[in-house]
């Protein structure tokens, strides 16, 4: 017998998320792009004074805008959006540049800061994910789509009957089920993991976590927003 529950609610329902869910994924957003952002400006000061014989000024210290001191504008760093950042210092050659962080770390931030909660909530239970519900609604209404091919009408026991026999077959009768619902193999399998991928526990999930975004990216994201992602790259 299958150890993993089925999906209690149809499609309609999973298409609402609750306000659980949408606070806690924007929150996991904004944990992501600190801890990102944090890690980010370590690696940046330790790029400039390690490799390129450099001094980064970010803690409130007054500088002139350019290294002569003559003629130029008084500057106060900032850690967030002013560095004052010296190159071959004790050289000839030593200049001042500056640097908004912010500004400069906001793009891979936020794209760092988005993966982690994405990650994060698909892991997460059906109750609190945000993704997780995402991809439990797609297992639904591929189910419910089978359901209708099989029955000719879509219920709960139809659909706990299929949940069970996909999530317990073996390579041969997938390949049996792929001919009965005219589904192709690679899309039955895809399946099959995410199913398996549900029943894990949250630390398996996050360790094989591809198995159950797959499903939502082949059945729905690449579906709705494949000329949108072919125009961006």
């Amino acid at each position: 017998m299958s150890k993993s529950k089925p999906i209690q609610k149809d499609y309609f329902q999973l298409t609402e998320h609750n306000k659980t869910q949408v606070v806690l994924f924007y929150l996991l957003v904004v944990i992501g792009m600190s801890i990102t952002f944090y890690l980010l400006t370590i690696l940046l000061q330790s790029l400039f004074t390690r490799y390129l014989m450099g001094e980064v000024l970010n803690t409130g210290e007054k500088v002139n805008y350019i290294f002569s001191k003559h003629n130029s504008k008084i500057f106060t760093t900032n850690y967030l959006f002013n560095w004052a950042i010296d190159l071959n210092v004790k050289t000839p050659e030593q200049s001042r540049y500056w640097v908004n962080p912010v500004i400069a770390l906001i793009v891979p931030s936020f794209s760092f800061g988005l993966s982690f909660a994405f990650i994060i909530s698909s892991a997460l239970n059906e109750k609190i994910g945000y993704i997780r519900q995402k991809i439990d609604r797609e297992i639904a209404i591929t189910l419910d789509s089978m359901c209708q091919k099989k029955y000719g009408f879509q219920s709960d026991d139809e659909r706990n009957k299929i949940f069970k026999d996909i999530y317990n077959s073996d390579l041969r009768e997938l390949h049996d089920f792929a001919q009965e619902f005219g589904m192709r193999l690679e899309d039955l399998k895809t399946l099959q993991r995410a199913l398996k991928w549900r029943s894990q526990s949250l630390f398996k999930r996050i360790l094989s976590l591809n198995d159950g975004l797959q499903l939502y990216l082949r059945f729905y994201f690449t579906v709705k927003y494949a000329n949108q992602t072919l125009g961006l790259v």
